[in-house]
């Protein structure tokens, strides 16, 4: 009997933690702006590296799940730019306009080999990719080896 409600809180706690990865309770918690806000803070002191974040509108009344692929690109992208730029220094900016929202993630490291098509695409990039497909969005990577990364999304404020 021990062993059986051993396993029930086992899987419990796992279904707590897959919802969590499904929707960030930041968001919830603390609103859009702040949870990506505190993912930079967050990766900031475990990685060293600077992360600037700027943010310019009201998102409010961008559905949930705009928001949180959303924050699931920009974790990806610092999360990336960490592990492979070499990066000292990365911004990241969210503007609301009349009819999009445009995230720019910025890195000053040493850019990569980028094929627009998807060939050799790592996971991190094909999962930012996905996900801006699910947003109808558009994604756009611009990299130059030495000189640093640029992830642009523009999604649509109606998505």
């Amino acid at each position: 009997m021990g062993d059986l409600i051993f396993q029930i809180n086992h899987s419990i706690d796992e279904l707590r933690k897959i919802s969590t990865d499904l929707a960030p309770s930041g968001i919830l918690e603390f609103g859009f702006e702040m949870a990506i806000k505190n993912l930079c803070n967050q990766i900031h002191k475990s990685s060293g590296v600077i992360i600037d974040f700027s943010w310019f509108g009201n998102f409010d009344k961008i559905k949930q799940r705009t928001k949180i692929y959303l924050y699931r690109i920009v974790q990806e992208a610092l999360n990336n730019a960490v592990k492979h730029s070499e990066a000292a220094r990365i911004q990241v900016q969210l503007t609301e306009t009349a009819e999009n929202i445009v995230l720019i993630i910025e890195d000053n490291g040493k850019g990569f080999n980028y094929d627009a098509n998807g060939l050799g695409l790592g996971k991190g990039l094909f999962n930012m990719r996905e996900r801006s497909i699910l947003l109808d969005s558009t994604f756009d990577v611009e990299t130059c080896l030495e000189k640093g990364t640029t992830i642009w999304v523009k999604v649509n404020k109606i998505v």
